[in-house]
């Protein structure tokens, strides 16, 4: 059988090859919902029980990426390093999707902190000999979501910025410049404020898609910039 299940809590997991049948037949059976394609694994590959929901919805968003990389020798593979705890995979998913379906950005930080939270208090790996526990680095969350098919993306809205290749920038530059050609440098001051908008949301989020920009909080308090 080509399926990890060797103990009854632990997920099913299918092959490379298995998961790419999968999303071929559901390409010619497009009519059938997640759970009758769970179905259909279980006898087409001799499983124990049923794929669920979860898992097939899984497969299908990552199909392109699989059928991009069918027929370069990795799809024979059950996966390019075995999952030490996919039970946790599946926790730090519904977090993403869950921050993303209430439009809530989530970044790399936020991810390895919840997955650390979830690791040590609900699955106690703190507790775990340590060639179990699970190194929560920036390489293993960029291969966690290289595994569940997200990614870094740019949250699209209102965004501007100024050009200072304009023309009209240009002009008053070169006014400023005039006005303190008589001053030398140590007596000329920079004066600035600017906004700290502390419940600003970040501009960038993982995602399975593009997220719209949420709307901006106003809220700020002012900082003065002095400097030569």
């Amino acid at each position: 059988m080509d399926v990890n299940n060797s103990n009854k809590k632990s997920r099913l997991r299918l092959s490379n090859e298995q998961q790419h049948a999968k999303c071929n037949y559901h390409l010619m059976h497009s009519q059938l919902s997640q759970i009758e394609l769970g179905e259909w694994a279980k006898q087409q590959f001799g499983l124990s029980k049923n794929v669920s929901q979860k898992t097939i919805s899984n497969i299908l968003s990552r199909k392109d990426q699989m059928f991009e990389t069918y027929g370069s020798g990795d799809m024979q593979k059950k996966s390019n390093k075995a999952v030490k705890m996919p039970e946790l995979d599946d926790e730090i998913e519904n977090y993403i999707v869950s921050m993303n379906d209430r439009g809530l950005p989530v970044n790399r930080s936020a991810v390895i902190f919840y997955a650390k939270v979830v690791a040590n208090r609900k699955y106690k790996m703190n507790e775990m000999p340590k060639n179990r526990q699970i190194k929560f680095s920036d390489g293993w969350l960029t291969k966690f979501l290289k595994r569940i098919g997200v990614k870094s993306r740019h949250m699209y809205g209102k965004n501007n910025s100024v050009d200072l290749t304009s023309v009209k920038i240009i002009e008053e530059l070169r006014k400023i410049e005039e006005l303190l050609e008589p001053y030398e440098l140590k007596n000329i001051m920079n004066f600035d404020e600017t906004g700290i908008y502390y419940e600003q949301l970040p501009t960038k989020a993982i995602s399975k898609l593009l997220m719209g920009g949420s709307k901006k909080s106003k809220k700020r308090f002012t900082v003065g910039l002095l400097t030569n």
